[in-house]
């Protein structure tokens, strides 16, 4: 199982859609998946003892769930909702360090031991997530198992992730950025098209909106994408990737070899 494969079949068991046996079996052969590329990674037993603790959330777009020095009550694991850690400075200029979808969880700083967040994290796209108490969830960290090894090795990936988005914003061009992050966001929304403005866009890649526009108009030019009042559909993905930076196939790696590490935990017999 990789990223790609899992938000493939997570977005069909959303769809209600049939899948053969085989695929099943091949993709992600596990038994009431929930939709979240960690939980259906955990082995089944463990899987069922933390389910009775979560509660399904919905989400509007631009929903604030945490503020910077904000204690972290609940944490959530991401079905359809798509989320940005956003860093904000005092004068309000901000940019996007992780994006986190189906493949993760939101509140990685309290496996961390922390109690609050340095950032504000907000809906980037609108959906449904997993909700658990913190303590809940901490509770089930310190029995160990397979869960807490998860939890640990997400942690890792999620600061490598974050520093790679530091290197990203410092050394490769807006135009760059600008493709990486429309593919990141296009693995997790499961659909050619989806809405955010200019001015949310610009916030995400910690620029100024006068050349995010310049750079929509060129990737537009180009006929990787068609953006029309705030709507945006991926038009040519291959070509998206081309004009992308290296960024975009590290970052996407980091999960699927996390993924891909622990899909055999959750088919293994108990």
């Amino acid at each position: 199982m990789n990223l790609y494969s899992y938000l493939s079949v997570a977005a069909a068991v959303r769809r209600g859609r049939s899948l053969s046996k085989a695929t099943v079996r091949v993709i992600l052969n596990m038994s009431s998946p929930t939709g979240n590329g960690l939980l259906d990674a955990l082995p089944q037993n463990e899987r069922e003892a933390i389910l009775p603790n979560l509660k399904r959330v919905s989400f509007e777009a631009g929903q604030i769930l945490y503020r910077s020095g904000e204690r972290i009550s609940n944490v959530y694991f991401p079905t359809s909702a798509v989320f940005s850690m956003v860093t904000v400075m005092h004068d309000g200029a901000g940019v996007e360090i992780d994006m986190i979808g189906c493949e993760g969880l939101v509140g990685t700083y309290l496996v961390w031991g922390a109690e609050e967040t340095p950032h504000q994290t907000l809906c980037q796209g609108a959906g449904d997530a997993w909700g658990i108490r913190a303590l809940s969830l901490r509770a089930c960290i310190k029995k160990g198992g397979h869960l807490r090894l998860l939890m640990e090795h997400h942690s890792h990936v999620q600061y490598v992730c974050m520093s790679q988005f530091i290197a990203c914003n410092r050394f490769h061009t807006l135009t760059q950025r600008c493709a990486r992050w429309l593919l990141a966001a296009h693995d997790r929304v499961d659909r050619n098209e989806f809405s955010f403005t200019q001015d949310f866009l610009a916030l995400m890649l910690g620029a100024n909106r006068q050349s995010v526009s310049v750079v929509v108009a060129r990737l537009r030019k180009a006929g990787l994408i068609r953006y029309s009042r705030g709507r945006l559909t991926i038009a040519n993905r291959k070509g998206l990737k081309s004009a992308a930076c290296e960024c975009y196939q590290i970052i996407a790696g980091q999960y699927k070899r996390l993924l891909t590490s622990y899909a055999k935990t959750a088919t293994a017999p108990d």
